[in-house]
């Protein structure tokens, strides 16, 4: 299957996939998805096992967690021959007794290219990743700022690293085995210079222009899945917790919550816009407010319903360089409760004329 721009929230899994549990063969295409505050005993947000080969690009893996005596890969394990690719991905404050990000077992590797891995947790081993007796590629990719070590690999064979940095881990960075490939390969070892630094609020992972893991700052390669330049700002900034039209009062009343960590800015731009499902592209824009904790709240009060015609109301990020991104679309229906009656006016009453 092809999974595009979906969010998989709070969900709870006894045993393994807390999200998406990918067995024996299933191997789908997740594009744009949020992962967020899954919970399973191992792979917190997604399991990936039986010869499954999954793919994901540009999805975010956020404070996704395990749970019990088996918890491994607070936002992925592979095991099982399971070999699941990760293109543009980033993991951000997992957390698991073992591989706080992601876990790998036996001749089941979990490739990483173009990732951020950072700001994940490792209670016991493997803040960032752990590795057991396979060999993941792992290229283009920042791992930095876990509370543990960056990467931890055991077993005969280590992961094959290659233009990456591995730096600031509170339990060690270039850690046992993987020290030889410090110094090889385009590998560093230095402070990938995140625009925003505050780890308690880490979300947001551009890099400055003169990052030592841009191009302009010497690196082989753009390293990591965000942008190069503070000035750039990505759809995944936003951390939408909900997005209802309701009638209040007989008017359309818009609401959306952002998350208190969802980036540098307090005040976000948006633009939300009506159009009916019968003319989508004929949209017409509705002011809005900004109130408390992160709400906004818009009433449509130029809203004339035309018959038993339904509408589409959309909401749209305004991204630092203009752009505008849509972040998601709500539909509303309008029934006419009274529709065999054409005029209401006022007439004289014969019994009281």
């Amino acid at each position: 299957p092809l999974i595009i721009n979906c969010q998989f929230e709070d969900n709870r899994a006894g045993e393994g996939g807390g999200a998406l549990d990918c067995s024996y063969d299933a191997s789908p295409i997740v594009q744009n998805s949020f992962f967020r505050r899954n919970t399973a005993a191992y792979g917190g947000a997604t399991a990936c096992r039986g010869n499954s080969n999954p793919y994901f690009n540009g999805c975010h893996f956020d404070r996704n967690v395990t749970e019990g005596d088996l918890s491994h890969g607070g936002a992925v394990l592979s095991f099982f021959w399971g070999e699941p690719n990760f293109n543009s991905c980033t993991f951000s404050r997992n957390s698991a007794d073992v591989g706080g990000a992601v876990y790998s077992d036996t001749d089941s590797p979990s490739h990483l290219t173009s990732c951020t891995v950072a700001g994940n947790s490792g209670l016991v081993q493997g803040a960032g990743i752990f590795t057991n007796d396979c060999s993941p590629d792992i290229k283009t990719s920042i791992i930095a700022f876990q509370e543990g070590i960056g990467v931890l690999s055991l077993g005969r064979i280590m992961p094959s690293i290659f233009c990456s940095n591995i730096y600031g881990n509170t339990g060690g960075d270039w850690y046992g085995g993987l020290a030889p490939q410090a110094e090889s390969n385009g590998n560093l070892c230095v402070d990938p210079m995140f625009c925003q630094t505050d780890l308690d609020l880490l979300y947001m992972f551009n890099i400055e222009e003169d990052s030592p893991c841009s191009i302009d700052g010497g690196a082989c390669d753009n390293m990591g899945s965000w942008p190069v330049g503070c000035d750039t700002l990505m759809d995944t900034l936003i951390d939408l917790d909900m997005f209802t039209v309701v009638w209040i009062g007989g008017v359309p009343t818009i609401t959306w919550l952002v998350e208190g960590e969802s980036g540098y800015r307090a005040n976000p731009e948006f633009r939300l816009a009506r159009s009916s499902v019968q003319f989508p592209d004929q949209e017409q824009d509705i002011e809005y407010t900004f109130g408390q904790d992160g709400e906004f709240i818009a009433r449509d009060t130029d809203f004339i319903p035309n018959g038993n015609e339904s509408y589409f109301y959309r909401l749209y990020l305004i991204l630092g360089d203009g752009t505008e991104y849509q972040l998601c679309t709500a539909h509303l229906f309008y029934t006419n409760r009274l529709p065999k009656i054409q005029n209401v006016g006022a007439f004289p009453n014969p019994f009281n004329p």
